[in-house]
């Protein structure tokens, strides 16, 4: 299993922070902010189930419904259920604390962690949103970008360095002896480090990755819940999963789309394609920033139009954000844009039958 935490999220930030520097326009400074802000905004919700975990066990999840929804999580909600579990006044909390050997569970009040981090979730919604940004001004929209970034690097920084966000780690190795049993883990820069364990089966151990507090009191293993995907500069291929388009009538009478950097034609052969994460959709893709019912892509009158869906991240014509429902007229060599950062997915639209040396 590949180990990816906090530490090579921060270098991920570092590139995109100096590859931020050289952007030219518009998309290539979005990319750069969004790769930064989805990989923080990962890294809060999932300090939410590390410390649900911690204060509540098992049953977390039921737990910290009383501070809010947990499931489909957005930035700024996570940071508002971290504060909350920050203030919780129970009595698994003292305990804690005095495992981590520190006054406060997340937030420390000598600190400007929390006010950062609202700062970046609010850049964050400007960027994705573009609202309140004049996004014709190239070094305002950037130097704008470049702030919630270094908000973010900021706040992962202190997250890692105080040990508030826990170190992963796999299982390597056991050594028995006469006295005790120690088990080896290795993290995701290789180091191995020992710890008695008690409380799990030698199974359970070596097929899960683990979060410890490497400076705490008390090392107890807390599982990982979701995994950070290590997308962030890595080239990754559109992943088209199943094109659901009925082949009675695989025609090209009005028109079809290349996927940009694949070979991959679809034809628009009936009156409506849906696109989206949804298996049902007619254009079904699979990555994460890609809304369940995203976009629409409609015939009517022999006219071809684009329709977003109420996406998560927005639907994009030729780089212009659609309003939620609004229809818009496609037209020959327009390119369609769905998803964030690394996991945008790119259409060129064509009139007519497919050129010669696209068939």
């Amino acid at each position: 299993m590949k180990i990816y935490g906090i530490g090579m999220v921060i270098q991920s930030v570092e590139k995109e922070l100096y590859e931020l520097e050289y952007a030219l326009n518009k998309e290539e400074i979005r990319r750069h902010g969004s790769n930064v802000f989805i990989l923080t905004e990962n890294i809060i919700k999932e300090l939410v189930y590390i410390y649900g975990y911690l204060l509540y066990g098992k049953d977390y999840k039921d737990r910290l419904a009383k501070y809010g929804r947990t499931n489909k999580l957005m930035f700024g909600k996570a940071i508002n259920i971290l504060e909350k579990i920050n203030k919780a006044d129970i009595i698994s909390k003292s305990i804690i604390l005095n495992e981590l050997g520190r006054e406060y569970l997340v937030f420390d009040p000598k600190s400007n962690l929390l006010e950062n981090l609202i700062k970046c979730s609010k850049i964050r919604g400007k960027i994705l949103h573009e609202h309140g940004l004049d996004i014709d001004k190239i070094e305002e929209y950037k130097n704008e970008v470049k702030r919630g970034v270094e908000l973010s690097f900021n706040a992962l920084r202190e997250l890692k360095d105080k040990d508030i966000f826990p170190t992963i780690v796999e299982f390597d190795s056991t050594v028995h002896s006469k006295e005790k049993n120690i088990t080896y883990f290795r993290d995701e820069i290789g180091t191995r480090i020992p710890i008695i364990i008690n409380n799990y089966s030698v199974d359970d151990i070596k097929n899960n990755q683990w979060y410890i507090f490497r400076y705490s009191n008390i090392q107890n293993l807390v599982p990982v819940v979701n995994k950070i995907d290590a997308f962030v500069n890595d080239t990754i291929e559109p992943k088209i999963c199943d094109l659901n388009i009925p082949l009675e009538n695989n025609n090209f009478d009005f028109g079809y789309l290349k996927i940009i950097g694949d070979d991959k034609i679809i034809s628009i052969n009936s009156r409506k394609l849906t696109v989206g994460r949804l298996s049902t959709n007619n254009i079904h893709l699979t990555n994460r920033s890609i809304s369940r019912k995203h976009c629409l892509i409609e015939v009517i009158d022999k006219y071809v139009y684009l329709v977003d869906l109420g996406s998560k991240f927005g639907t994009y014509l030729n780089d212009r954000k659609l309003i939620e429902g609004e229809r818009v007229l496609i037209m020959s060599n327009d390119i369609i844009s769905i998803g964030m950062g690394n996991e945008t997915v790119k259409f060129i639209y064509k009139v007519g039958e497919k050129d010669i040396d696209e068939r």
